[in-house]
C-alpha cells in the first residue's frame, strides 16, 4: 500500500486555506476583555509614512463586552493639561484636547475578518450612527486593527493599531 505523500507547495497551498479559515472563524467572545494600545502607524499604497501617528507613546483602550457592547479611547502622546477649568478654558486649548483625543462607544459585530464598531456616542458627534470598519489579526493577546483607507491630503491612508489584551484583576 502506498502511503498519501503532500509536496512542499501542496502543503503551503493547505496551510494557507487553514490559515485563511481560521481568520474567518473568529467570534465575538474573541474579542471579549480590555485592550491597551501599544502603537498607531499609518500607511499610503502599502507604505508606512509615520510609524508613530499618534506619537511614540498614545495611550488607550478598547473593550469588547459579552452582549455585543464596546468602548474605546486614544489620547495622543504629548498632550498638554489645560492650564485651568476645562470650561473657562481658551478655544486654543480646548481645540488642540478636542485633536488629540478620540473616544466613541457602542455596539460590535464580527463578520469574516472584519470587526464592525457601530457607533452610538462619540467625541466626533458626526460619527453617531456610522460603521466603524476594522480588518483584524489576532496573535495571541495581540490585537491588530486595521482601519479602511481614509482620505488624508488627497490619498488614501490607512491606519495599523496594535492592542495588547489585558489580564483580568
Amino acid at each position: 500500500m502506498t502511503g498519501f505523500r503532500m509536496g512542499p507547495t501542496a502543503m503551503a497551498a493547505l496551510l494557507c486555506v487553514v490559515a485563511a479559515v481560521d481568520a474567518q472563524a473568529a467570534e465575538p467572545a474573541d474579542f471579549y476583555g480590555t485592550w491597551k494600545l501599544r502603537s498607531v502607524s499609518a500607511w499610503i499604497d502599502g507604505r508606512e509614512v509615520n510609524p508613530a501617528a499618534y506619537g511614540p507613546h498614545p495611550t488607550g483602550f478598547i473593550h469588547y463586552l459579552p452582549g455585543g457592547r464596546m468602548a474605546a479611547v486614544i489620547s495622543y502622546d504629548g498632550r498638554k493639561p489645560m492650564k485651568g477649568d476645562r470650561l473657562k478654558a481658551a478655544e486654543s486649548e480646548k481645540a488642540e484636547a478636542y485633536a488629540s483625543f478620540l473616544a466613541y462607544a457602542g455596539t460590535f459585530r464580527v463578520e469574516g475578518d472584519k470587526v464592525i464598531h457601530h457607533v452610538e456616542a462619540s467625541a466626533y458627534q458626526n460619527d453617531v450612527g456610522s460603521e466603524q470598519v476594522r480588518f483584524f489579526r489576532r496573535d495571541g493577546d495581540t490585537l491588530h486593527l486595521e482601519s479602511v483607507p481614509l482620505m488624508r491630503d488627497g490619498k488614501p491612508q490607512v491606519y495599523k493599531l496594535v492592542w495588547d489584551r489585558l489580564p483580568d484583576r
